[in-house]
């Protein structure tokens, strides 16, 4: 009873500005943390939701790293967090799960944010909890529109993938999020700061996950890939051609399961991927997307067909050589052409030269429609 007064004591201090809350914080969290002689904090039930309702408010959403103050009592405030999510699981994660359905955004987001924190911090979360948490996600991913929730979904969804609980295929369909919003043009009212930081976000995200998080490296590829060949995906192919190259480069750490491959030839083809990038690069005004999609091309090539692995490397190369020179249409879509005349010639199939043409046709078709 003793404790459970005291803890109310620390939190209504929280309403006299004159103290710095961060010693507060700290306070609590070291009568929260388990130590040989206080293994559990035994609260009762009214206090353990006072703490969780008053450090929820304390939440910042944006820190501001010139109040060093600040910034340090909300780490706290999440340590906090991670003590409550051990000792009382339940109340703890439920509320904050329940948090993510709340009417106000803020309130969302800062539920958002803590969850976030304890999926890499908390074991108990991941065990027990965030398959709830990607539940939600999924629904949130659908339906916010602020671009500051948006950029925190990506987070969270990338902390999930470092914690391996994002691999069945219907949840790592949620990288699509990232990936779409790298290319994410925003709505008439954002501001194009929040664009470049959604769009920073998302792409920095994307490459570090597919340099570090090699178990779902098989899974990236296929999921990049198909994005090449989807419309919805074509303002974020740079950044994913960028980081399929890299996928590719390091092909040997990839060990794909047979089944993942056969399922997913069904959503691309090689052909079709090297016919989206080729269409998608006939703007030589279009530097940083062409150069990509030009580094990507050369390292796929053996995978379009065996007989040019080898044998771009010269065309690209020459491509290349004049991505930054700003060439005039006619002569870049020469050179372009050039390509495509090298590696016809290359193949030497006919099947291969028909389907290639059939899908050039089709995709030029749909530019022509398209508003």
């Amino acid at each position: 009873e003793t404790v459970n007064k005291f803890v109310l004591s620390l939190l209504s201090l929280y309403r006299k500005p004159t103290i710095n809350y961060y010693y507060i914080s700290q306070c609590i969290s070291y009568l929260l943390s388990p130590s040989p002689l206080n293994p559990k904090c035994n609260l009762n039930d009214s206090v353990v939701n006072s703490v969780n309702h008053v450090l929820f408010n304390l939440v910042l959403l944006e820190p501001d790293y010139d109040q060093p103050q600040t910034v340090k009592n909300h780490f706290e405030v999440l340590r906090c967090f991670d003590h409550m999510a051990r000792q009382f699981s339940d109340q703890t994660i439920e509320s904050l799960l329940h948090q993510c359905k709340n009417n106000q955004e803020k309130d969302r987001m800062k539920a958002v944010i803590i969850l976030t924190h304890l999926t890499t911090s908390s074991q108990v979360f991941i065990d027990n909890y965030a398959a709830k948490f990607i539940t939600i996600l999924k629904v949130m991913t659908a339906m916010e529109q602020g671009l500051k929730m948006k950029k925190l979904l990506v987070k969270a969804i990338v902390g999930l993938v470092y914690r391996n609980c994002i691999i069945a295929s219907e949840d790592f369909a949620m990288v699509e999020f990232i990936i779409k919003h790298c290319g994410y043009e925003g709505s008439i009212n954002a501001t194009k700061h929040e664009v470049i930081e959604l769009h920073d976000t998302c792409k920095s995200s994307l490459i570090l996950m597919c340099n570090t998080v090699t178990s779902i490296r098989a899974q990236l590829r296929n999921l990049l890939l198909t994005a090449l060949t989807v419309d919805e995906f074509a303002s974020s192919m740079a950044t994913v051609c960028h980081c399929l190259t890299s996928l590719l480069q390091n092909n040997s750490e990839i060990i794909a399961e047979g089944q993942l491959e056969k399922d997913v030839e069904l959503k691309y083809s090689p052909d079709l991927v090297f016919v989206r990038c080729l269409t998608n690069i006939v703007d030589p005004s279009e530097i940083e997307k062409n150069r990509h999609l030009l580094v990507f091309l050369e390292e796929y090539s053996g995978d379009v067909h065996k007989n040019l692995k080898n044998s771009w490397t010269v065309e690209i190369q020459r491509l290349l050589k004049f991505v930054d020179k700003s060439e005039s249409k006619d002569h870049w879509h020469s050179m372009l052409l050039d390509l495509l005349v090298s590696a016809i010639e290359q193949v030497n199939s006919n099947k291969w030269v028909e389907t290639i043409a059939t899908l050039v046709s089709q995709q030029v078709l749909s530019k022509k429609q398209s508003p």
